[in-house]
């Protein structure tokens, strides 16, 4: 099965859910509420991470929807992003670093996400003009360094890629440029099933210093396909690094952290 072929096979109803988890009519109605809210979408290949007799399990409450997220409280957005966006989609909060939103798509739609007020919502705080975005980075010399998000920017389609590769390694004054993706842990086979995407890569690394940026919270999602997608990326020269969310009743105790930063250690992956 390809990886877009994956995502089409994607769970994202209650209904979808309810025979595996075991849900009720009444629950199934419940969580669809929570779903209208917030979207989701987990591929087959990390549900099969998800042990669905454990209410609690650590990966399920990654992907499946809690009741808990239509409580009040909290802010939309919580780090102020609205406030440091300069041009549409491209926010500068750091003297030397940009962000440019390049989707709001997913491969799966975490519940602890910070920007769940767009991811699979709305595109109005997307960058729709590279050309803009790129021009902007040009003009602002002390910004040396670019991080291309979203959503997720792996979830952009291969051309898209490249001319955000095209365009940013060629200013002078940036010396890094880092994608952020949980690809290699949601849909791996995104990251070694296409061998263009990683070509792209390869290229465009020879000519300026490129990062991928990834999100694995538990040593569970150190799978033998994750690893696989990791060394491809790695056997092109392209470093990784790891950014884990601290949660309560996932990963918030000694034993599992360990676990994880060893394991990413062992696969070339840096954590920060």
């Amino acid at each position: 099965m390809s990886w877009q072929n994956e995502l089409r096979n994607g769970y994202r109803t209650a209904e979808d859910l309810a025979p595996i988890l075991g849900w009720t009519p009444e629950e199934t109605a419940r969580y669809a509420g929570v779903i209208e809210r917030y979207p989701m979408l987990i591929p087959p290949y990390y549900l099969s991470l998800v042990d669905p007799k454990d209410p609690e399990d650590p990966i399920g409450r990654m992907c499946v929807p809690s009741l808990a997220e239509l409580d009040a409280g909290g802010e939309a957005d919580t780090s102020g992003e609205a406030d440091n966006t300069k041009i549409e989609g491209l926010q500068h909060k750091y003297t030397q670093t940009a962000l440019l939103l390049s989707t709001n798509q997913c491969a799966m739609y975490c519940r602890h996400c910070f920007r769940k007020r767009m991811v699979g919502l709305t595109d109005a705080e997307l960058n729709k003009r590279v050309d803009e975005a790129v021009a902007y980075v040009s003009e602002h010399k002390e910004v040396n360094n670019i991080l291309v998000s979203g959503g997720d920017a792996f979830m952009n389609p291969n051309h898209i890629l490249e001319r955000y590769l095209r365009e940013l390694t060629a200013i002078e004054h940036l010396d890094l440029i880092r994608f952020g993706s949980r690809m290699p842990v949601t849909l791996p086979e995104r990251i070694y099933g296409d061998p263009e995407f990683l070509d792209l890569f390869e290229k465009y690394g020879k000519k300026k210093t490129l990062v991928l940026v990834t999100h694995f919270n538990h040593p569970r999602e150190l799978t033998a396909e994750a690893a696989r997608a990791l060394r491809a990326m790695t056997g092109r020269g392209v470093p990784l690094r790891n950014q884990t969310v601290l949660m309560r009743g996932i990963n918030d105790d000694g034993e599992t952290l360990g676990k994880l930063l060893s394991g990413l250690v062992r696969l070339g992956v840096m954590p920060y």
